[in-house]
């Protein structure tokens, strides 16, 4: 019996898959020690329906400074035990950052949008951020828009390059934002 409760947990492990699809946009301002981030989540149709059924409650199809209060406080600051799925490295350090700032949702066409900031330390010479959102528990997919803003507030740096690459985090592909820059010895 108890092989089989090992193999059926084993099974169900093998074929999980995302239930949520999230689309993120980073704006990104590379400081002198710091990298300051606003970050957005555009949420799938489907989970923006859900997601809007419980916290527009007037449903008047626009999120009133109540609602969003309550969609932060029961659908997003939970999320602080998984590091809000947020993943900054530099030379495979990981970097921590700070609790998220300006947290808002909005309705953009069909989708809702998490906008909220963040700030990580950052060591210019390292020439390198790596980014990415990503569920280990493989229930949130999330994917790089291709509408990402970097802006350096450094006179003696230059952005380099801005790239995304898929990366392998064992049994979940992560597409993660890769931010360079030249002039910093």
């Amino acid at each position: 019996m108890k092989y089989i409760v090992i193999l059926s947990f084993l099974y169900t492990l093998l074929f999980s898959h995302p239930h949520v699809f999230v689309d993120v946009k980073f704006d990104i301002v590379i400081n002198q020690n710091s990298s300051d981030m606003d970050v957005y989540w555009y949420f799938d149709e489907m989970t923006s329906n859900l997601l809007l059924m419980d916290f527009d409650q007037n449903r008047n199809n626009k999120l009133e400074k109540e609602e969003i209060a309550f969609l932060k406080q029961e659908s997003f600051d939970n999320l602080k035990e998984f590091n809000y799925y947020i993943s900054p490295h530099q030379k495979n350090k990981k970097l921590k950052f700070s609790e998220p700032q300006n947290f808002t949702a909005y309705i953009e066409g069909a989708k809702l949008v998490y906008k909220f900031s963040i700030s990580t330390n950052i060591d210019l010479s390292i020439k390198e951020l790596k980014i990415g959102c990503f569920d280990e528990e493989n229930l949130t997919s999330f994917h790089l828009s291709e509408d990402i803003k970097i802006k350096i507030n450094h006179e003696n740096i230059d952005l380099s390059s801005v790239d995304s690459k898929l990366e392998d985090k064992d049994y979940y592909i992560a597409d993660m934002l890769i931010v360079k820059w030249r002039g910093i010895k």
